[in-house]
């Protein structure tokens, strides 16, 4: 029979064994699917965020040039409300004083420069100086080709700034053609002809303020790109930036993600081109933890199904073995079966005197619910003596309107439920979980006032007093106080219960006579 059962064991196991083994093949299965789709997933996710993200960064980059041409037409009615003193310099040839004024308004405003030309477009005076002769064939007539009174972005040709301050000391020359931001605003008189024009210039090449502004706004490296696809203005290092391949650059060694963003003049050209670029770790970093974070719940999951089917493996074997083990027991043991059976009388014997000893321990205990359950049952019998050690009976029978029965009542619900008092008092002082000290004596020396118990009462509240002053000798003395009253106050409870218990054996013993006589 054994034998059988081993063979069936061996069977089992090599059963779960498959099982595991399929379950694993399963879920590794499972795993290179869900992992193999969370890349995909992540791939799309992330290309649509990086485009997501430059396309904000774009719009926030338009918007702040957007609002420079605002500040340059703002500048614009300032050089408008100041047009009479412009009319009157004029006419009293008073050129500095124009020149001044000009200044005075680059200065405060961060404009570049300022033009100030007449109705034929030749310069008359700047920002930083009055014109000369040389200036008679200058290319000026380009500041104003753009629609006066509104400001927008412009190339005007290098050789109308050759001879400006802002320009002057350029190092690295300056290229054939500049992109700005310019505001042409007409002087006229007051029947509409027009008699000058004041031209605002902001450069954009090199101007670092803007790219201060821009790379605050985008938090990326950025680039503006020229017609010809030269660099412009940029916050990397080098003044030369390469134009992206397909939205791909690569510079100082670093892989960036950018997007274009095209800028035109007032006609409608295009201009420029204004570029954010990402870089490209950024991006894989963020996909590779989104894969781990995807694959790690996966294989937390996949552990514990595997844990789950190691533990049924487990509990399959240990099954077994139980159940082998019984087989053995049962047929080692069948030889003692007779023996054990000529035992069971003596057992039997013996149990019985155990029985009998349990039924006299219970008596005691059960004693006190047959008293109070009898009185519940027969409350008018109870009788009372007239004096009783540590109870004032005619303070506690008034209490409860003279009610004897409802008084030993609750004197012996006091004496069960508050017995030991003492020792969980002492053991709480001991532990100094003052706390639960004073909650119990609290309990105490309430039941005992409305029990008549005046003494313990008493006892309860000068050993609470000391407790709270943190007295330890004053504590000792007290709790052996209230111990001493404690007791005296349940051993008459004790006798009362007694009393009524020895009182309804004579009642019931005598009704018993007068039934057997009648």
């Amino acid at each position: 029979m054994i034998k059988a059962t081993g063979k069936s064991e061996t069977v089992s196991r090599s059963r779960i064994f498959r099982n595991v083994v399929l379950a694993s093949v399963l879920l590794i299965g499972v795993t290179l699917f869900y992992g193999a789709q969370t890349i995909i997933n992540s791939n799309r996710h992330t290309t649509l965020m990086i485009s997501d993200i430059l396309e904000e960064r774009l719009a926030l980059a338009t918007s702040l040039i957007h609002y420079k041409l605002r500040e340059l037409d703002f500048v614009g009615g300032i050089v408008q409300e100041q047009e009479q003193k412009i009319t009157h310099y004029l006419y009293f040839d008073k050129l500095k004083s124009i020149q001044l004024l000009l200044q005075e308004i680059a200065l405060r405003h961060s404009i570049d420069e300022i033009f100030l030309l007449d109705e034929d477009k030749q310069l008359l005076a700047t920002s930083g100086r009055i014109a000369g002769e040389d200036d008679l064939q200058g290319p000026y007539s380009k500041l104003v080709d753009i629609m006066p009174g509104q400001a927008g972005l412009a190339q005007l040709p290098s050789a109308i700034l050759k001879n400006e301050s802002s320009f002057a000391d350029s190092e690295n020359g300056l290229p054939d053609m500049l992109t700005t931001m310019k505001l042409v605003v007409p002087l006229s008189h007051g029947q509409g002809d027009i008699y000058g024009y004041v031209v605002l210039v902001k450069f954009v090449n090199g101007n670092r303020s803007i790219v201060g502004s821009l790379a605050e706004a985008t938090d990326f490296p950025f680039v503006i790109y020229g017609e010809n696809q030269q660099t412009i203005l940029s916050n990397l290092t080098s003044a030369i930036v390469p134009y992206p391949e397909d939205g791909l650059l690569s510079y100082g060694g670093t892989s960036y993600i950018g997007k274009l963003e095209p800028l035109y003049d007032l006609s409608g050209s295009l201009l420029a081109e204004f570029a954010v670029f990402m870089d490209q770790t950024i991006p894989v970093k963020q996909r590779r933890q989104q894969i781990f974070n995807s694959l790690l719940g996966l294989g937390v999951i996949i552990c514990i199904v595997l844990c789950i089917n190691f533990l049924m493996y487990k509990l399959k074997k240990s099954c077994i073995d139980l159940e082998r083990a019984k087989l053995g027991a049962e047929a080692a043991n069948a030889p003692k079966a007779e023996s054990l059976a000529r035992m069971r009388p003596q057992k039997c014997a013996l149990s019985d005197a155990i029985v009998n000893h349990g039924d006299l321990t219970l008596k005691s205990d059960l004693a006190d619910e047959k008293t109070v359950s009898t009185l519940q049952e027969q409350p008018s019998q109870v009788v009372l003596p007239d004096v009783l050690p540590g109870l004032d009976l005619h303070n506690g029978l008034k209490r409860v309107a003279g009610n004897a029965a409802l008084y030993l009542n609750l004197l012996s619900s006091f004496r069960r439920k508050f017995g030991s008092s003492d020792r969980e008092i002492a053991r709480a002082l001991h532990t100094a979980q003052g706390d639960e000290a004073r909650e119990i004596l609290l309990r105490v020396k309430g039941v005992a006032g409305n029990t008549g118990a005046l003494a313990l009462q008493k006892a309860a509240r000068e050993l609470e007093s000391a407790v709270d002053e943190t007295d330890s000798k004053k504590v000792d003395e007290l709790c052996g106080n209230f111990s001493k009253e404690l007791h005296v106050v349940f051993q008459s409870v004790r006798s009362l219960e007694n009393l009524y218990r020895e009182t309804r054996s004579e009642e019931i013993s005598s009704k018993g006579d007068a039934g057997l006589s009648t």
